[in-house]
């Protein structure tokens, strides 16, 4: 299988000592651990972008190699095997990575992952003060200890399986595109996948992420879908949501569920869809890209499955009727 993000490479080489120092620099020690016939197979690939909060990237070694990553940055690791496999250890714990199984890893311990030849994966590396920040939103207080992961995923259903897919999908636009790269749609990106890694991944944080205490008025919710509107072309993330709302983040994902029957990022995204088909049926847009892209749908197949789901038609159907009337 060809490694993903080659349009967004930034390092590929057989040269092991040339690999060996660029990954040094990030706190990663590389060690060649198969014979010597299979130490010839080495070729990096270590492609991928760099966001304010998260790094996301394939990385495939071709030859069996040993990989010790410091905790020194204090990053979270989410690995999701493209093919081949890997393990991790960290202390005692040691976990085997496969089609079916991911990784995530915390900063408490050196954590050290060993590839068989061949091996591919896409990993998500998250800045822990960016985490710890939307941690603290989420509780509505500062985290009293360091946030910790239980660090197997199963990717073969429920959040393992989405997160699967948002990655594998985020990847495959990337080779498209540079959406990733407006700051508005990268800063979206980064808080939904901290979330859904804070609120469905187990951690030492889930009972108090789910323990949902405080009370939240209609009024607060109303507060929160008035301020949606006036603000609805701009990026808004939880962390805006949540400061006008006056509650904790997992209250107010609760509550709004309850009061409004979804969560409040999917009331915004059916919002925006109102928005995209009210221009297409008033005449005023020509083309459904231009006026999804400016309510915020970057992904043309996605947003077209979305808003066919919502209306029972596509956009182009839509913009098509409209024409003829």
């Amino acid at each position: 299988m060809h490694p993903l993000l080659q349009r967004l490479s930034i390092l590929r080489s057989r040269h092991f000592p040339s690999a060996e120092a660029f990954l040094a620099t990030r706190h990663i020690t590389l060690e060649l651990s198969g014979p010597a016939a299979d130490q010839a197979l080495f070729d990096v690939h270590y492609n991928g972008v760099y966001l304010p909060g998260i790094w996301l990237g394939y990385i495939g070694y071709g030859s069996r190699v040993t990989a010790h990553i410091s905790p020194h940055r204090r990053d979270f690791w989410v690995h999701i095997p493209v093919h081949g496999r890997f393990e991790s250890a960290m202390g005692r714990q040691r976990i085997e990575a496969d089609e079916q199984h991911g990784i995530v890893t915390s900063p408490s311990d050196v954590n050290v992952m060993k590839f068989a030849p061949g091996a591919g994966r896409l990993s998500l590396c998250i800045k822990g003060d960016a985490l710890t920040r939307q941690l603290a939103a989420l509780i509505d207080s500062e985290p009293r200890t360091a946030l910790e992961f239980a660090p197997e995923v199963d990717l073969r259903r429920g959040f393992g399986l989405s997160l699967a897919c948002i990655l594998r999908g985020a990847a495959a636009d990337l080779e498209r595109g540079d959406w990733l790269l407006c700051p508005s749609l990268a800063s979206r990106f980064e808080q939904t996948i901290m979330s859904a890694l804070l609120l469905s991944q187990p951690s030492n944080y889930t009972r108090e992420l789910r323990d949902c205490t405080a009370a939240i008025a209609p009024r607060d919710v109303g507060r929160v879908v008035d301020y949606m509107h006036a603000n609805l072309p701009s990026p808004i993330t939880l962390t805006d949501l949540v400061r006008e709302s006056g509650v904790a983040g997992r209250t107010l994902i609760k509550h709004f569920r309850d009061f409004k029957g979804i969560p409040p990022m999917r009331y915004l995204r059916d919002l925006r869809l109102k928005r995209v088909r009210a221009e297409l049926e008033s005449g005023k847009s020509r083309r459904v890209h231009d006026s999804a892209l400016r309510w915020g749908f970057v992904h043309a197949g996605r947003f077209s499955l979305e808003y066919r789901k919502r209306f029972g038609e596509s956009p182009s159907a839509t913009l098509a009727r409209v024409r003829v009337r």
